[in-house]
């Protein structure tokens, strides 16, 4: 007789994400290439969502802390 082998439960998935590491000069680059993101989403307003909102779907949270989010979206309105 043959005994089917238990299979392992699937662990939960995690979705706090730890911020990356990156080296310096590649987040300063992306930090660059997002912002220029923000920028130009920003520069068209839209009609059923906040700066915040849209900034919220565009920065990843994986790469760029809270403070330096709440940065890019402080640089992306002041530039308008």
């Amino acid at each position: 007789m043959f005994f089917r082998k238990k299979r392992k439960p699937i662990p939960p998935v995690k979705t706090d994400h730890p911020k990356m590491d990156l080296p310096g000069d590649l987040h300063s680059q992306m930090y660059q290439t997002f912002l220029a993101a923000l920028q130009t989403a920003l520069a068209q307003p839209h009609p059923d969502m906040t700066p915040e909102q849209i900034a919220e779907k565009i920065i990843p949270k994986s790469v760029f802390s809270d403070a330096e989010r709440a940065q890019m979206l402080k640089e992306a309105s002041d530039n308008h």
